[in-house]
């Protein structure tokens, strides 16, 4: 794991609280994809929020930063970060 990202993780109350919510994210990430919905900071906060995970933004970040680095087959672009992220980044490198 880079330097920083443990940083946070410690500002954050530590590697364990990000862990303790892991299980939750993935079941999030799962729900968001059998749903054909993209697994957007927004979409897992309003999950984990909705499923009784209060949490703040700096730690979803992590927790989908996390998410991310651990799928062992990539997801088409589309699902992990939605039409308008592609559409962002279309025009950005142009």
């Amino acid at each position: 794991m880079p330097r920083r990202e443990q940083q946070q993780l410690t500002e954050l109350g530590g590697r364990d609280r990000v862990a303790d919510l892991l299980p939750a994210a993935r079941a999030a990430r799962d729900v968001l994809l059998r749903d054909d919905r993209p697994v957007t900071l927004d979409a897992l906060a309003a999950w984990l929020r909705a499923n009784g995970h209060p949490v703040g933004n700096a730690r979803i970040t992590l927790l989908l930063h996390a998410l991310r680095s651990e799928t062992l087959t990539p997801a088409p672009e589309a699902r992990w970060w939605g039409q308008a992220a592609r559409a962002s980044n279309d025009k950005r490198h142009r």
